[in-house]
C-alpha cells in the first residue's frame, strides 16, 4: 500500500513539474494581427493578443514601447471575431462608439483565446460572435518599433516583445 501511495505522489509531482516546464518553453500569450495608424503626429499601434493556455487567465501588468517607454495612452479592446477591432487613438469618438475599450489592468485574458486559433474554431463550426478577441491599443508620440508586454500567468511572470515592422502610410 505504501508503494502505491509513493508512486501516485511521484506521478503527480512529475506531472506538475512537466506542466510548469512546458509553460516556460511555450509562453502562454499569443499574438495575432498587428495594425497601425498615424493621426496628427502620433502613432497608434494595435496588437491582437490572447491566451494559448487551456487553463488560467493571463493578467497583463504593463505595456511599454521601444526602449521601455510609457505610451501616451494604452487600452484593451474586448470584442468578438465577427465584429473585429478598430485602429483608433480616440477611445470615445463617434466611430469608436460600438467598440469596447477597457483599462488593461482590468482585463484578464480568458483561456483558449489565442488569436491564431480563432479561424480554426470558425472552420469547426463555432459562431464568430461567440469567440472573444482582445487587442492592446496604444498611442505614442514617436514611431513604435516594438511593444513590450509584461504579464502573469498562474503566478509566473513573463515578458513578450512584439516587433512592429509596418511602414508608415504614404512613404
Amino acid at each position: 500500500m505504501r508503494k502505491i501511495v509513493i508512486n501516485c505522489v511521484s506521478l503527480i509531482a512529475l506531472f506538475f513539474a512537466g506542466s510548469f516546464s512546458n509553460m516556460d518553453i511555450s509562453a502562454p500569450l499569443g499574438v495575432g494581427s498587428l495594425g497601425k495608424g498615424f493621426p496628427e503626429g502620433k502613432e497608434i499601434a494595435l496588437v491582437e493578443v490572447g491566451n494559448n493556455s487551456k487553463f488560467g487567465d493571463i493578467h497583463i501588468e504593463e505595456v511599454l514601447v521601444n526602449n521601455d517607454q510609457q505610451p501616451e495612452k494604452v487600452k484593451m479592446q474586448v470584442s468578438n471575431h465577427d465584429k473585429g477591432m478598430i485602429v483608433s487613438g480616440n477611445f470615445k469618438g463617434a466611430e469608436e462608439k460600438g467598440f469596447i475599450f477597457k483599462e488593461v489592468s482590468n482585463v484578464n485574458l480568458e483561456p483558449d483565446t489565442d488569436p491564431n486559433r480563432q479561424f480554426e474554431k470558425v472552420q469547426q463550426g463555432m459562431e464568430e460572435a461567440d469567440l472573444i478577441t482582445y487587442a492592446i491599443t496604444l498611442v505614442h508620440q514617436e514611431r513604435v518599433n516594438q511593444v513590450i508586454i509584461k504579464y502573469r500567468h498562474l503566478g509566473e511572470a513573463y515578458e513578450k516583445v512584439v516587433g512592429i515592422d509596418m511602414p508608415q502610410s504614404g512613404g
